[in-house]
């Protein structure tokens, strides 16, 4: 009588922790989602799957305590996995979502919205083109991207180019035969001086690709007698 007055104890004692624990959780989900400006809904999903993982991790507690011992929950484990085997396995994309979605809730780097920039390291290029005096020829500066999945990142500043037959400042993406696709381009062009060119003073380009992107900044430049 007194073991089992002390399981019913223990098993109330068990369904208020539970419980209690279940409400701070939610409570701290839905704090931590208005702070990260999450939508309602995520908040809700997040908050049914923690208080779903309460009441799995309680039974599984009040069973143990009346007497579900190893052999009996191996058992019952053995019989689920082969009544629900192939639903399991089908289900298997919704839980491996499931667990994913938790971990970005609570750490999540980045979410919708925010701008990312990927830096792949042998296909980086960084650098600066600046204080340079080119005379006569054909080209001047060219910057190109060429292939696919490069980040460019270049100033061009206070050059002086004075004659030339071709394009004086080149910079973008050219694909060529194979075309390019997912790189990065940037340029800063800012403060060159282009005089007596028979060509295009600063051109851009961006031929024969997909799916790039490409920010080219051009300001205080001076082109005369182009």
């Amino acid at each position: 009588m007194e073991s089992s007055a002390m399981k019913w104890g223990l098993t109330v004692a068990v369904i208020l922790l539970a419980w209690l624990l279940s409400v701070l959780l939610r409570s701290a989900t839905r704090r931590l989602g208005r702070r990260r400006d999450f939508s309602r809904a995520r908040i809700f999903q997040t908050a049914v799957v923690i208080n779903s993982a309460c009441v799995v991790l309680s039974l599984l507690t009040i069973g143990i305590l009346w007497g579900l011992n190893g052999s009996g929950l191996m058992v019952f484990a053995t019989s689920l996995m082969a009544l629900l085997g192939v639903a399991l396995f089908a289900s298997w994309s919704m839980l491996s979502n499931t667990t994913a979605a938790i971990i970005l809730f609570f750490s999540a780097p980045y979410r919708v919205g925010d701008r990312i920039r990927l830096l792949d390291g042998d296909n980086t290029v960084t650098g600066t083109i600046a204080g340079n005096t080119i005379t006569g020829g054909g080209q001047g500066i060219m910057v190109h991207a060429t292939g696919s999945s490069n980040v460019v990142d270049m100033a061009i500043r206070g050059n002086t180019i004075d004659g030339g037959t071709g394009n004086a400042i080149s910079a973008g993406i050219t694909g060529g035969w194979a075309g390019a696709y997912y790189n990065a381009f940037y340029a800063d062009i800012a403060g060159n001086t282009i005089i007596n060119n028979d060509g295009t003073g600063i051109q851009l380009y961006n031929s024969y690709s997909a799916y790039n992107n490409l920010a080219v900044d051009i300001r205080a430049n001076t082109i005369d007698n182009n």
